[in-house]
């Protein structure tokens, strides 16, 4: 199913770069809200900071790509100390040519990490990369999320039927 992901964890901090080059991941698109935040929250969380820093001393790359506007995302992005894409319009691939440019990767070494079914992954399986779901860090509080988490739960049931991996 293309909304399915390849790859599930609890909580974006549970990735290690073991496995991300395991599995021939060499690059990481990042969404923001519920994935490395708490939604519409500027605040970059420590575990998420200490996380990002890990990924990069393991040589992986690392860029946002967001359906948030300019402001937030490029406020967030210099915390985080990445390039980013904003307004991506997930799950459009096209966000994907860009991050092709900016980091030199294909689609067969590079994933999508996110917390949305209806974004995140549909976005992965478009552009042809391995999808990676993690629960969201916390509530939702915009209403259109929340309405396509409603039009997730069916799918989630599979997504959580997965194994966890640690």
């Amino acid at each position: 199913m293309r909304l399915l992901p390849d790859f599930y964890f609890k909580n974006v901090c549970d990735i290690s770069a073991g496995f991300l080059q395991s599995e021939g991941v060499r690059a990481l698109l990042l969404d923001i809200d519920n994935t490395l935040a708490f939604d519409c929250r500027p605040e970059l969380p420590e575990s998420t900071s200490r996380w990002l820093e890990d990924m990069r001393s393991a040589g992986i790359k690392l860029l946002i790509v967001s359906n948030n506007k300019e402001e937030r995302t490029a406020s967030f992005a210099e915390k985080c100390a990445l390039p980013y894409i904003a307004s991506a319009f997930k799950p459009s691939a096209r966000a994907f040519l860009q991050a092709q440019g900016l980091l030199g990767c294909s689609a067969e070494d590079c994933a999508v990490v996110g917390d949305q079914l209806f974004t995140d992954m549909a976005f992965a399986r478009r552009a042809g990369c391995k999808a990676v779901f993690v629960e969201p860090m916390g509530e939702d509080l915009q209403g259109f999320v929340r309405f396509k988490r409603l039009l997730e739960r069916p799918f989630m049931k599979a997504v959580r039927a997965r194994e966890v991996i640690k």
